[in-house]
């Protein structure tokens, strides 16, 4: 079973995994607790969107998605640092690491 929406707890607007564990447990019942993954589809999605796109045209495309991807980075060094293919790669590897998708997967 995958639980997503962790991105959410990041910012402290959900419940930590055991808390999900305990409520899934008491809503269904029989389920194997070791088969419950916490997720992010959101930045699996982003972060696989940068990868794919990195590996194809060795930039990011001019799209609203982007600005979304490189946000905590833009907030800090400009909208300049979107050029920076090194910089870009290792945002979409941080950013799947953070999704969880390695765990199910």
């Amino acid at each position: 079973m995958l639980v997503n929406k962790f991105d959410q707890k990041q910012t402290g607007n959900g419940d930590d995994f055991d808390s999900v564990k305990r409520k899934l447990n008491s809503l269904v019942s029989g389920i194997d607790l070791t088969k419950i993954y916490p997720v992010s589809a959101h930045n699996a999605y982003l972060a696989n969107r940068a990868k794919c796109s990195l590996a194809l045209y060795k930039k990011l495309p001019d799209e609203g998605w982007v600005k979304n991807f490189a946000q905590p980075l833009i907030e800090v060094l400009g909208n300049e640092i979107i050029s920076n293919i090194e910089i870009m790669s290792k945002r979409a590897e941080t950013l799947w690491n953070n999704s969880l998708f390695n765990e199910p997967l």
